[in-house]
């Protein structure tokens, strides 16, 4: 959220999901919203979302999210990926 200057509307609005526990129910939520919100700020590109539950050293519960996003512009045909670790709030 806000990272469009004065357009704070354009979000995905994922924090809301980060008290949640970390399964793939929440993981299927977080990307429906990513993915939305994708399409909703750029139309210029196409986009693949994977987004899974990940443990981390603390124990064998998931304690967050890796995101990877797969897009191509379509105009220029020019390939692109981006990996995120979205950290769980406890």
């Amino acid at each position: 959220r806000f990272d469009i200057p004065f357009e704070p509307d354009k979000s995905a609005y994922i924090e809301e999901f980060l008290f949640d526990p970390a399964t793939l129910t929440t993981a299927a939520a977080i990307k429906d919203r990513v993915v939305f919100a994708l399409n909703k700020m750029e139309p210029r590109a196409t986009y693949e979302v994977e987004v899974n539950p990940r443990t981390v050293e603390l124990g064998n519960e998931p304690q967050g999210y890796d995101i990877e996003v797969r897009y191509t512009v379509k105009s220029l045909m020019v390939n692109g990926n981006i990996q995120h670790f979205l950290e769980r709030v406890r």
